[in-house]
């Protein structure tokens, strides 16, 4: 009877330790299934959710405002002056991203990574014949995948001086009244000769076009691969290089 005992008490002693393996693998399966949402759906949704108003805010002002100029404000901040309203001050700390009156906070464990502005001209266009990009890419430690923001403003490079568009460029309009028009780098075929597309002076917080006919006071100095502008103000001299390649 002992025996027997014995043997019903060790079936039910392995027959409770299997059922316990059981709901112990069940359990670590849905933890890992939660894992796997988690960094699958929350994560990508929470990081796209955290640049969408300022994607807007952007693009609104894209498509419906006309860029006239850029200027940097300092490290990885760039203010975007815009004819028919107020300018926008674009802005990225560590781990927070603004653009005007709008700020919001990079989600734990995402970055920025690689960002970069970009304005090209197309040599041969009329009219609209450049574009500036803009590419701020938003990654994550957890999720992979950009999550970033990706916009694009198109404009005549005769008319406005957005070209040398940086974070890091020091030729704000503070301490650097003179925007060149057109590109700053310009490739030549072989004979093919420059047309001056002329600069924008910024002067009692308006912008004026001057060209070789009228220079309001810029001066150039010309050698076979560079151009320089050279204006002097109350507050200094200051220049603008355009680059010239020839293929």
């Amino acid at each position: 009877m002992k025996k027997k005992a014995k043997k019903e008490t060790a079936k039910k002693d392995n027959h409770l330790f299997y059922i316990i393996v059981q709901i112990t693998i069940l359990m670590i399966l849905v933890l890992l299934f939660a894992i796997y949402f988690y960094v699958k759906q929350i994560v990508p949704s929470a990081l796209y959710t955290q640049q969408a108003s300022i994607m807007q805010s952007i693009m609104f002002d894209f498509e419906n405002y006309t860029l006239i100029s850029t200027s940097n404000c300092g490290e990885n901040c760039i203010v975007f002056e815009w004819k028919e309203t107020s300018p926008a001050k674009l802005k990225l700390t560590k781990d927070t991203i603004s653009y005007g009156d709008n700020t919001t906070k990079l989600s734990y464990g995402s970055y920025f990574d690689n960002i970069k502005i970009t304005s090209k001209t197309i040599s041969g266009t009329i009219g609209v014949d450049s574009y500036l990009l803009l590419d701020l890419p938003i990654k994550s430690n957890i999720a992979s995948g950009n999550y970033g923001i990706y916009a694009l403003y198109q404009y005549d490079s005769n008319k406005y001086a957005i070209h040398g568009s940086d974070f890091n460029d020091t030729n704000s309009i503070t301490n650097s009244p003179i925007r060149l028009l057109g590109d700053t780098e310009v490739e030549l075929n072989s004979g093919e000769t420059y047309q001056e597309k002329g600069w924008l002076i910024y002067s009692d917080k308006v912008w004026t076009k001057g060209d070789l006919n009228n220079p309001l006071g810029v001066t150039i100095t010309n050698d076979d691969n560079t151009i320089t502008y050279t204006i002097t103000n109350e507050t200094g001299t200051y220049t603008r290089t355009r680059i010239i390649k020839r293929k």
